[in-house]
């Protein structure tokens, strides 16, 4: 073969380099890619943070539009952000230059704070988002500026797992300020020394997070505060742990537990309740939706202590035994043809969460659907409660310790 044949085969191939390195090739369907999916994500969070948008939407956004299911979805949209000729059309920018990473990260970002703000009503676009709110955003996103006609079946698959990745990415920064602390922290001690980072993480979250140290962090979806000496729910000391414990933020699926468990000992968690008055409720839900009762208890313990009536303090109001946050009690109602309870209030909802036993067929009826969705065992069920359905096959280093910590209470629990 002639050098110069030699040196274009070698050219073809670095060239095919990256295209192998993501498992792609010749036959596969393309998505629109930015080059560096990290420093593309990287320049859409800081066109989100600039216009006082949540990051996490338009970054779960471009993680999916990267999924080769959606090719199908991809195609006809601008860039890798998937964004609809019609908002370019009404806006008079310029669709060529809206396919280039840079104009199509703020583009896209400008138009969901359109769509954000007409949902708001005018108000701040950085406010929380619901599940409802997301869904809306995200149907305007896809159907365009007029938000007018029908999803396919592609536009709701494509909506789902937005709204999974964003649950997951809104679970990882609510708790990345606490480990990035701890982290700092271990990285100066010498019995960190060696230790890869996945295990110092494990180990961070073991030791703060879930018991011991006294320093809770608070799990990040159900912004659980209960470590073994701290938090707000303690069976052994009613009103709070031995240590401080500071609280969680939790946000998506049932939501921001605060009471963890202490310690041994037969008076209640935050409130002073018996464990044990709750069992026959807990036996009756497991057996409704074939659940080990042990499983509901334990799960229970973690989240509120058996407080009945605690609520969290991060916002967004997750209420009692098992934390539910209100837009999952409306989802997990209608769920059940519980239509009448499903069109209630927040603030209505909130209220019958308090009634241990609707809590506790809410919380049952969620650990449900986590099996509906994939879970297969205890431990990928317990992670889904935890970060949310995203979590199920693909755990971090918290939910991993959050399934870790309900699974050790499980032989304990008198049921």
């Amino acid at each position: 073969m002639k050098p110069t044949a030699i040196l274009i085969s070698l050219l073809c191939v670095f060239a095919a380099l990256p295209d192998i390195a993501r498992g792609a090739c010749a036959d596969c369907p393309k998505v629109p890619q930015a080059r560096g999916s990290d420093s593309f994500e990287s320049s859409v969070s800081k066109s989100a943070r600039k216009a006082g948008v949540e990051s996490e939407l338009p970054v779960a956004i471009a993680r999916v539009m990267r999924d080769k299911r959606f090719s199908k979805f991809a195609k006809g949209r601008l860039g890798p952000m998937g964004i609809n000729p019609a908002f370019a059309r009404q806006r008079k920018m310029s669709a060529k230059k809206l396919r280039g990473a840079s104009a199509n990260a703020g583009a896209s970002v400008y138009f969901l704070k359109g769509i954000i703000g007409k949902r708001k009503g005018g108000k701040k676009s950085s406010s929380h988002l619901s599940q409802a709110d997301v869904r809306y955003v995200l149907r305007g996103y896809i159907l365009g500026p007029s938000g007018s006609g029908k999803l396919s079946k592609m536009d709701n698959m494509f909506m789902n797992a937005v709204m999974k990745e964003r649950s997951s990415l809104v679970a990882e920064r609510s708790h990345a300020p606490a480990i990035k602390k701890q982290l700092a922290k271990s990285e100066k001690s010498s019995s960190a020394a060696g230790e890869n980072r996945d295990k110092r993480v494990d180990r961070v979250l073991d030791a703060n997070v879930w018991g011991g140290k006294g320093e809770s962090l608070g799990c990040p979806q159900t912004g659980g505060m209960g470590g073994v000496s701290g938090g707000m729910g303690g069976i052994k000391s009613g009103g709070g742990g031995s240590s401080s414990g500071s609280s969680g933020g939790g946000t998506s699926r049932p939501g921001a537990g605060v009471g963890g468990s202490s310690g041994e000992g037969s008076s209640g968690g935050g409130g002073g309740t018996s464990p044990g008055q709750y069992d026959e409720i807990i036996k009756k839900y497991a057996e409704k939706f074939k659940l080990n009762p042990k499983l509901v208890k334990a799960l229970i313990k973690q989240e509120s202590g058996f407080n009945a009536t605690v609520v969290s303090k991060d916002g967004h109001g997750s209420v009692g035994l098992t934390q539910p946050l209100p837009a999952t009690a409306k989802q997990m109602a209608k769920k059940l043809g519980m239509n009448d309870v499903a069109n209630l209030s927040d603030q209505q909802i909130q209220e019958k969460l308090k009634d241990p036993d609707f809590n506790i067929l809410i919380g049952c009826a969620y650990l449900d659907y986590l099996r509906e969705e994939g879970a297969k065992d205890d431990f990928s069920m317990l992670s889904g409660y935890n970060g949310g359905p995203g979590r199920i096959r693909n755990p971090i280093p918290a939910t991993t310790a959050y399934a870790r910590k309900v699974m050790a209470m499980m032989p304990n629990m008198n049921i």
